[in-house]
């Protein structure tokens, strides 16, 4: 069989077919990752950001971070213990409201994260940033084990502006890395979560992009990535009032066409719609963040997970809520539904 030949005999929209049609990147546009003082923040040496979507650090300071979709998210890989002060330097310049963790902290004997934030009760100093545990969603061990998520009330004291916020960190442990989880509706339920846990915190505004990372900031966090745009424009449409989400100012490559696409989606999609949305997003995502979506087992599970919502969950949506936890409350888990409302409501406002 010719090459030619090969290459048509692909099936269309088929995750060999995204890495055929995914561009080539030059090697400068990862300069600042490659720059010698750059290197030891790069917690792997083959993953390297993008420099035209890179998150920019006030100090001028380099973090292994992107802007995805646009602006509306960042992904990155985990901090390392030297760059856990650029982390949340970025946390709070941002204005992120939620920060999105995908990984153990070891995987087979690997480490895949630093603990960047300390036990309950504890006060932990990261350069100019004081930060401690607030409330939690689960508190006793048995759940936390059984629903392998965990979520925290997360203070900053930011010691040179004189000022603090919280924001929410979802901790998320039954996802293997390049795999995809078992327990499809742990992802859901995190997914619900997620959209609950953006505008307001303790009366604090924060329309910045959630930081969604794994280890690498890649394969799960593309893959989560994906899934939340997708809820995030068919729940937040049909809330009363408008929701305002931050994009960022630099020249990303987001497809615009893309984007005006997902806005656009006022139906459920079929099954080859889907194919072809989740392979166009996928291509478009690499031009900010090479590699996102690491594995065929974790673009299946993105259309999986799609064609199920569009089935089970899009057609059941409640419409003229005015918060998101009214919407998604007939969908979560029998457990997260008893804790979530007890746990959010005095922590956001409307």
């Amino acid at each position: 069989m010719s090459i030619e030949n090969a290459c048509t005999s692909i099936e269309e929209y088929s995750f060999d077919w995204v890495n055929q049609h995914t561009a080539i990147i030059k090697d400068e546009e990862f300069s600042l990752s490659c720059k010698a003082s750059n290197l030891t923040k790069n917690r792997y040496k083959n993953v390297l950001a993008n420099n035209r979507s890179i998150v920019p650090l006030k100090s001028g300071d380099y973090i292994n971070a992107n802007y995805v979709f646009g602006g509306r998210y960042i992904s990155c890989q985990a901090p390392l213990t030297t760059t856990i002060e650029d982390f949340y330097n970025m946390v709070w310049e941002q204005e992120t409201p939620i920060i999105i963790m995908l990984t153990k902290y070891e995987e087979k004997d690997r480490i895949k994260a630093t603990r960047y934030f300390p036990e309950n009760g504890i006060e932990q100093k990261y350069g100019k940033f004081n930060i401690k545990v607030g409330s939690i969603l689960y508190n006793d061990l048995q759940t936390i084990k059984r629903m392998e998520t965990q979520v925290r009330e997360i203070i900053i004291e930011n010691q040179i502006e004189k000022s603090k916020r919280s924001i929410i960190h979802i901790h998320y442990t039954g996802w293997p890395d390049f795999g995809v989880p078992s327990n499809i509706k742990q992802i859901t339920d995190m997914l619900f979560i997620s959209l609950v846990c953006r505008g307001k915190i303790k009366g604090i505004k924060l329309n910045g992009p959630p930081i969604i990372h794994c280890s690498a900031g890649l394969g799960r966090s593309g893959t989560f990535i994906i899934l939340f745009r997708i809820y995030e424009h068919h729940f937040y449409s049909t809330l009363k009032g408008r929701i305002d989400f931050s994009q960022c100012n630099n020249n990303t490559l987001i497809d615009i066409k893309l984007e005006k696409q997902i806005n656009d989606i006022k139906k459920a999609l079929n099954e080859y719609e889907i194919k072809k949305l989740v392979a166009e997003i996928v291509i478009s995502l690499r031009n900010e963040r090479k590699g996102i979506v690491q594995s065929e087992e974790q673009y299946n599970f993105i259309i999986q997970l799609l064609n199920e919502f569009y089935t089970e969950i899009y057609p059941f949506i409640p419409s003229n809520k005015s918060h998101v936890i009214d919407q998604v409350e007939q969908f979560l888990s029998p457990t997260l539904r008893t804790n979530l409302k007890q746990f959010i409501k005095p922590l956001i406002k409307n």
